[in-house]
């Protein structure tokens, strides 16, 4: 035992001493009540006299603001006390039938007497969650025993706890007291009673205890409540409690608590309620449920999410915005440091909870416009903008926390597709080809639209097939739950297709925009480019006639002019000579003709006016022709051909073998020092590929983007008096543009040059300019 309690424990058997030599009879006991609640330093105590196995209060202490209403709930633990037989404590304790009441604490002994039968219950209790210490109840043990000394040494005959006259501790307590009968009539009535409901104790005795309460299904629940503690008994159920509607003498009706229990007297057992007026408590609750009622309306009024902390860190309020909003409301006060799985910072960085807003709030940082990412495996990014400051009480210390999220998912979203039009633009604008820049735009795209994969493919207008110019993401399918969309958008513009974007698995819900803006740019870029080249081809075309009319028609001019006047000024004198020189005049003017030809042809193929007779015609036979065609001439090269047996397509018999025709003169006017030419033939995916390929003079790099302008001449050419017009390649490339195709100079190892033409076998509209 400590000294405290020692001390204490003797206090109690040196101030029992005399009570004992007094023999004070059970009822006579309220000293031992208050040296109870001295010795305890408790605001309360009890003495109850045990009679046919039921408790009688015989005597109660209570500090001043403790109402007697709380003597009668400490029933029950006494009552225990009395069946255990055996000292009972009992810490943090809260009044049975009533949850939300202030816990009190309770020990309690035994008043043994002569026979170690109990006579009754000492007990004590406070307000506060206290542990009692260890050895409390050796100083109960000790002052229960003195109790019982007392008793059992009085008169038997004394009066008995009926007996007991109480109605000056009743009168006293600010509580109303009543009492009534087993057929629910008042037989007692204090002056709290009379105050609080207009009726005198002699009005009120003899009155149904029911008509004091107004509501009917109160009413009834007094009149169930009264039936089960009557069936029960007092011990087995304790006190009953409940807040009715009471009613006034005049009419009135006003909110009442009232605590029920049952106890016995010389006359048998009677019900007894305790009833406090809580009015001005009600009046305070609705005022303040209406303000909240009035905050609560305002706040989710609000466009933005507000979330609020109290002082010990618990979330006290989410409007309906937030719950809208879908933001995860997650809150630990004990792992400040876990990750949270959807919460990122601006830069990416995965949010712990001590870095969140409403925490940074809650230790006292003030915050604006802190930006907040959610990243969903299922949803599209969002952003948030978090404001938040810390509650504080008037003398500065923390009552809590609030926070506002406003989204602005939509202003990135509009800051982000500006952002990669703008580096979409750029690319472009450093590149010499779309295949230059489309690697950027996709790795751009596949950030902004938050998908898995971007592709950017380029139409072959030959073939009608794709391939990939430009890709970022994933390359094998990602299996998840993300629930994306597969996108495609095509790039084209005025009618004109050049490929197509596709994105997927992107969660975006406005990706389709971003898709076709950046399609446009793109299909711009293409467009311009070829306007550019056409624009360019253009202008050199007009360089080259102005040499061709320099030279290749000013040249046959001034020779039929020269020999015309020189069989004029000659007379007979040439005669011998005259079909020699007509000859010559001949000749010129077929070249005339042939070049005139060729320009009125170029034309009419490129501005639509002269029709491709399109029908079914076989491709290697046409190739054949053409090979022995020029074999008979090729001097010392070789032509060698790998043609297969049939190549079925549709197209234009004679144009096609223009074409055929103009590659191979090509390749033996380029081959003057002999060689081999080789000629081939294939079917590659629905399209036909026939390459030309000499071991000739070649072709410089830097000319090959002239090869197919109209009167374009190498200076290869030119050197070594190669004949020719310029106008041969540049008629034979619209020709296979008429028939869906295309023609290109081919990289391949050693000397010489090669060419491939690519025609779709398929029946196609014939292209046209």
């Amino acid at each position: 035992m400590s000294d405290m309690t020692s001390g204490l424990a003797t206090a109690a058997r040196t101030a029992a001493s005399p009570l004992a030599r007094a023999q004070t009879a059970p009822g006579e006991a309220r000293p031992w009540a208050r040296l109870a609640a001295r010795i305890a330093a408790t605001p309360l105590a009890a003495v109850w006299v045990a009679r046919a196995g039921r408790l009688a209060l015989v005597d109660a202490h209570a500090a001043v603001g403790v109402g007697a209403g709380r003597v009668a709930r400490l029933h029950v633990q006494a009552a225990a006390v009395l069946r255990a037989e055996a000292p009972l404590r009992l810490d943090e304790e809260r009044t049975a039938g009533d949850p939300a009441a202030e816990a009190w604490t309770f020990a309690g002994v035994p008043i043994p007497g002569p026979d170690g039968l109990p006579l009754g219950v000492l007990g004590i209790a406070a307000p506060d969650a206290r542990t009692w210490p260890a050895d409390l109840g050796d100083i109960l043990a000790d002052l229960g025993g003195a109790i019982g000394d007392a008793w059992g040494a009085a008169d038997r005959s004394g009066p008995r706890p009926a007996d007991l006259d109480l109605s000056p501790v009743l009168d006293a307590t600010p509580d109303a007291f009543l009492a009534a009968d087993l057929a629910g009539r008042i037989v007692a009535w204090n002056a709290a009673a009379q105050s609080m409901f207009g009726w005198s104790a002699a009005e009120a005795i003899g009155r149904p205890a029911d008509t004091l309460v107004a509501d009917p299904a109160e009413r009834q629940w007094l009149r169930e409540a009264r039936q089960r503690v009557a069936e029960a008994g007092a011990a087995a159920t304790g006190p009953a409690s409940r807040q009715v509607t009471a009613a006034h003498r005049d009419g009135r009706q006003f909110p009442v608590d009232m605590v029920m229990g049952l106890t016995t007297n010389g006359t048998g057992a009677l019900f007894f309620a305790f009833l406090r007026d809580v009015s001005d408590r009600v009046a305070v609750e609705r005022a303040l449920e209406g303000e909240h009622s009035f905050m609560r309306a305002l706040l989710d009024s609000l466009d933005v999410g507000v979330l609020a902390l109290g002082d010990d860190g618990e979330i006290v309020l989410a409007n309906e915005v937030i719950r809208e909003m879908g933001v995860p409301v997650v809150w630990s006060r004990t792992d400040p440091d876990v990750l949270l799985p959807e919460l990122y910072h601006s830069d990416g960085r995965p949010m712990r909870l001590r870095d969140t807003p409403l925490a940074r709030a809650f230790v006292g940082e003030e915050l604006t416009e802190s930006e907040v990412v959610m990243r969903s495996p299922t949803s599209a990014v969002r952003y948030f903008s978090v404001n938040g400051r810390p509650i504080r009480g008037f003398q500065g210390d923390r009552r809590g926390a609030v926070i506002a999220l406003s989204e602005i998912t939509d202003r990135r979203r509009r800051q982000r597709f500006r952002d990669c039009d703008l580096a979409a633009a750029r690319a472009l604008a450093g590149a010499d080809t779309v295949d230059d820049a489309a690697g950027s735009v996709a790795a751009e795209l596949l950030r902004a639209t938050d998908g898995l994969r971007v592709v950017i493919e380029a139409e072959d207008h030959v073939s009608g097939r794709r391939r990939v110019i430009g890709a970022a993401g994933a390359a094998a399918p990602v299996q998840n739950d993300r629930g994306g969309r597969d996108l495609r958008t095509a790039i084209a513009l005025h009618g004109r297709s050049y490929g197509s974007i596709g994105v997927s698995d992107t969660v975006e819900p406005l990706a389709e925009e971003l898709l076709a803006g950046v399609a446009g740019q793109l299909a711009q870029f293409l467009e311009r480019r070829r306007t550019e080249s056409l624009a360019l081809e253009l202008s050199r075309t007009k360089d080259e006639f102005i040499a061709l009319a320099g030279h290749s028609l000013r040249t046959p001019l001034t020779s039929i002019a020269s020999l015309t006047e020189l069989l004029r000024a000659a007379g007979d004198d040439l005669a011998a000579e005259r079909d020699q020189l007509l000859g010559r005049i001949q000749a010129n003017a077929d070249a005339l003709r042939a070049i005139v030809e060729d320009l009125l042809d170029l034309a009419g193929l490129e501005s639509g006016h002269i029709e491709m007779m399109l029908a079914p015609v076989d491709l290697a036979e046409i190739v054949t022709e053409g090979v022995e065609g020029v074999r008979s001439g090729a001097g010392q090269v070789e032509l060698h051909g790998d043609v297969p047996t049939e190549l079925p397509m549709t197209g234009d018999r004679i144009r096609l073998r223009q074409v055929v025709d103009n590659l191979l003169s090509n390749a033996v006017n380029y081959s003057p020092d002999g060689g081999r030419i080789e000629v081939r033939l294939r079917a590659v995916d629905g399209v036909a590929e026939l390459t030309v390929a000499d071991r000739g003079i070649g072709i410089p790099p830097s000319e090959r983007g002239r090869l197919f302008n109209r009167f374009f001449r190498g200076a290869s050419a030119h050197e070594r008096g190669i004949p020719g017009t310029g106008l041969g390649l540049a008629l034979t490339r619209v020709i296979v543009q008429r028939h869906g195709g295309d023609i290109a100079v081919v990289d391949d190892d050693g000397p010489g040059t090669t060419f491939m033409v690519r025609l779709p076998t398929a029946p196609v509209r014939p292209e046209r300019p």
